[in-house]
């Protein structure tokens, strides 16, 4: 049953955004236990690494018996549709499986990010290494697009991804040897 755990997310962000103040205090503390309680050590924060999209008439079916956050390795079978057997490409966490005949995630892979990882992308955007970052061999700016640059996998090998990955970058399509990377817009609209 899922409800605790929903009942505790919904209590903590109540709180988290302002909504309830001090008088809900005890409520909050047992949802964060629940919470806690239910994650049973897992890692605090985790990485989308692919969304199995679901179209209206895909007759998509997940396999039985998969919970959110379980393990499952590349290869692994774990839905149907209509054009047969979906496979996982990667490694990772199952989130969100669906059984229920609406929605539009059919799931989710995850995979956890160590504290480091977070703080070292911090640092490495507030020292703006973006602007140092386009102008590495193999990197293109892209005119049309101030959130998005094209980098050749033949040039610029392993760390040029790495190091967008920490700039906010996500892979979005490759283009025969390139690869295009987007990441959002600043929250005030400024270019970056």
């Amino acid at each position: 049953d899922a409800r605790p755990a929903l009942v505790s997310v919904i209590w903590s962000v109540l709180m988290a955004s302002g909504f309830v103040g001090s008088e809900v205090v005890p409520q909050v503390l047992e949802a964060r236990s629940t919470l806690a309680r239910l994650s049973n050590g897992l890692p605090t924060v985790f990485e989308v690494r692919y969304r199995h999209q679901v179209q209206p008439n895909d007759s998509f079916e997940m396999c039985p018996g998969f919970r959110s956050f379980d393990l499952v390795r590349r290869g692994r079978e774990v839905a149907k549709d209509r054009t047969g057997n979906i496979v996982v490409e990667v490694s990772g966490r199952l989130l969100m499986p669906l059984y229920q005949t609406q929605g539009v995630d059919g799931f989710f892979l995850i995979r956890p990010v160590r504290p480091f990882w977070l703080h070292l992308s911090v640092w490495c955007r507030r020292l703006r290494l973006e602007r140092v970052a386009r102008h590495l061999p193999g990197v293109h700016t892209v005119p049309s697009d101030p959130t998005a640059v094209v980098v050749n996998r033949r040039v610029a090998r392993w760390f040029a991804l790495h190091l967008f990955h920490l700039l906010g970058y996500r892979r979005i399509r490759e283009e025969g040897p390139d690869l295009r990377l987007s990441r959002r817009p600043e929250p005030d609209g400024r270019r970056r």
